[in-house]
């Protein structure tokens, strides 16, 4: 069974893979390498990534699928993207 993690955890789970992978320079300052709570959910309103795999009361919990979808988006911006053309590369 794949392992659940609460919001933060997701984003050290996230921070600890982007670091394992090629280092890519930032194109823009205002995009954060590494993403925190407000912005994995603000991905999941815009509908970039999955609603989280479950809910116990009112805590999140996320998945590997989830922790994979958010390297790529942050891989992707590395990259230049804004997020309505990574939108456009994920569907």
């Amino acid at each position: 069974m794949d392992p659940y993690w609460k919001i933060d955890e997701l984003a050290r789970v996230v921070e600890a893979a982007l670091q394992r992978g090629p280092q890519e320079p930032r194109q823009s300052a205002r995009v954060r390498s590494v993403p925190d709570r407000r912005t994995i959910r603000y991905y999941t309103t815009l509908g970039l990534l999955d609603k989280p795999a479950e809910m116990r009361g009112r805590t999140a919990y996320y998945g590997r699928r989830h922790a994979m979808q958010l390297v790529v988006i942050k891989r992707l911006q590395s990259r230049g993207l804004s997020l309505a053309e990574v939108q456009r590369a994920l569907i």
